[in-house]
């Protein structure tokens, strides 16, 4: 089998998502974060800012990944307020940030396979 990447998602379900750019997986990973995030602009998506950069460097399950050097994308929302908190609750999420989220990907896996 042949791997095309890896896309981790985490914390994409929060109300009024925000995904920006990974900068260390943009240069490692290139081609495959420009082609889920022209996927989302393509779709209007508005959760994926592809002028946005993250501050953060996202180290955890993409590891074994990027050791085999294969690109990996992270989609995660720093911004989620109730990140590891009680109040990480059903009614603190959204239905449109899951489906913009499963949007991309289903489009994006059609267009590469």
């Amino acid at each position: 089998m042949r791997y095309l990447g890896a896309v981790l998602l985490d914390m994409v379900g929060g109300k009024n998502a925000k995904f920006p750019m990974e900068q260390k997986v943009l240069l490692e990973s290139s081609q495959l974060t420009q082609e889920l995030w022209k996927t989302a602009d393509d779709l209007g998506c508005t959760a994926f800012h592809s002028t946005e950069f993250s501050r953060f460097e996202v180290e955890d399950d993409h590891v074994p990944f990027e050791q085999r050097r294969h690109s990996r994308r992270d989609i995660i929302d720093f911004s989620y307020t109730h990140w590891h908190r009680l109040t990480d609750v059903p009614e603190n999420c959204s239905g449109d940030s899951l489906e913009q989220v499963a949007r991309v990907l289903g489009v994006w896996v059609q267009r590469v396979k």
